[in-house]
């Protein structure tokens, strides 16, 4: 797998813009092209076209929040139109880690898999997974740093539009694995989120 193979996605949400090219920074150091779908209800195309990374960039906004199922179908969708085959989602909050291609493209071409996904430790409560294996099955993850296949987004069903935050993530977790696919951790991969309360 190549890194024109896999294409990040973010989706955003009255982003921070400084915090936002940091991040896009991280980002096309390891990866040719980002898309964003900015569920926020004023656009930020102004603000994006500015930065200086605008012309790797794929901006989308409806004016709304559509919600988080919502937001990562577009991402997908778009994805497959330029031709990638897999999706790294994040959210706009999420520090992205700077060995993720380079960890994650040594497991893509694994029989069977349909996300692969990273360590998470919460900021407030920093303990890790005591597992020292680099690369083990799991049952479930959560949507940021987790990278899709989109033909398994496409088998499963797509992510479920009526659920607009709470649960998106296990319900598609369910349904890939349920057709098949399975999901395995890369524990050398890990992402530091801030869980809501």
């Amino acid at each position: 797998v190549y890194m024109k193979d896999i294409v990040v996605g973010v989706i955003l949400f009255n982003p921070d813009i400084d915090i936002l090219e940091n991040n896009l920074e991280t980002i096309l150091k390891q990866f040719n092209q980002v898309i964003l779908f900015d569920n926020s209800e004023k656009s930020n195309e102004t603000a994006i076209s500015a930065l200086k990374y605008k012309e790797k960039v794929v901006y989308k906004s409806e004016n709304k929040n559509c919600g988080m199922a919502y937001a990562l179908n577009r991402i997908m969708e778009i994805a497959g139109q330029y031709g990638y085959s897999w999706v790294i989602t994040f959210d706009q909050d999420s520090k992205i880690p700077n060995n993720i291609y380079q960890e994650y493209s040594k497991y893509l071409n694994k029989m069977n898999v349909g996300i692969i996904c990273s360590q998470v430790i919460d900021k407030r409560r920093m303990e890790l997974d005591g597992n020292h294996k680099d690369f083990e099955k799991v049952n479930k993850c959560i949507t940021s740093a987790s990278c899709t296949k989109i033909e398994a987004w496409k088998q499963a069903g797509k992510y479920d539009e009526m659920l607009f935050i709470d649960l998106v993530d296990n319900d598609f977790s369910k349904r890939v694995k349920y057709i098949g696919y399975d999901i395995y951790r890369a524990n050398n991969v890990i992402l530091e989120q801030e869980y809501g309360n």
